[in-house]
């Protein structure tokens, strides 16, 4: 399981079992196609195994205990465990991932990480925000499997300069393909690292569209200044 560290991200709070069943069975697919799964509903079972289960009391006395435990054991770990821990962000969006929250987070923290996002959709219509987060977007997991054994060895695991390569490939983070590099390696970070045909179309969008942030962002500075 050498061509890295993929974490499972989806609904828990609200699906069934923790949503432990879809994880399961990607899981083994992942392990059979060279990738360790980070399956975050078997981790807590063997936490809760060794340890019990993490002090939730949902008395609106101890509201703010509740609060820091949510914070430490469950929103910086799994978040953690994204930034220090893998190299890519497998995430199936569904119903309960739509009904919950730490998913959507989860989801921010790869794309602002730089970490390679699959999302897996099972509900015809997915978020703006969430698709244009996405490195690639599936409608079933057969085609996420195709897609990844099609992927050259390690080009998940970002290289020594922080870029997703192997050997002269590398692959690009907004439309989610391959591209060959065929003269020299990048030798520094390349952000966002895009193929050529989608340099050409972020040039092109960028060109004939005026820069949003530019304008809210001088809009304001008068107004906050006073």
């Amino acid at each position: 399981m050498n061509n890295g560290a993929i974490y499972l991200s989806g609904g828990m709070e609200k699906a069934v079992e923790n949503g432990a069943q879809w994880r399961r069975e990607v899981s083994k697919k992942l392990e059979e196609l060279n990738f360790f799964p980070v399956d975050i509903a078997a981790l807590d079972l063997e936490y809760i195994k060794k340890h019990g289960p993490v002090y939730l009391d949902t008395d609106p006395k101890n509201y703010l205990q509740y609060k820091s435990n949510i914070r430490h054991q469950f929103i910086y770990t799994d978040l953690r465990l994204i930034t220090d821990d893998c190299d890519a962000v497998i995430a199936y969006y569904d119903q309960s991932f739509k009904d919950g929250a730490g998913s959507f987070a989860e989801c921010q923290c790869a794309y602002d990480h730089g970490k390679p996002l699959f999302v897996v959709s099972a509900l015809p219509h997915v978020p703006s925000w969430l698709k244009s987060l996405s490195t690639k977007l599936f409608f079933n997991f057969e085609d996420l499997y195709h897609y990844l054994a099609k992927l050259p060895d390690d080009i998940l695991k970002a290289d020594r300069y922080g870029n997703h390569s192997s050997q002269n490939e590398y692959l690009c983070s907004l439309c989610g393909n391959v591209f060959e590099k065929s003269k020299h390696h990048f030798v520094s970070k390349v952000s966002p690292l895009l193929c050529i045909k989608c340099v050409d179309l972020v040039q092109n969008t960028r060109e004939k569209n005026a820069d949003r942030y530019q304008f809210i962002s001088e809009y304001i500075a008068p107004i906050k200044d006073r």
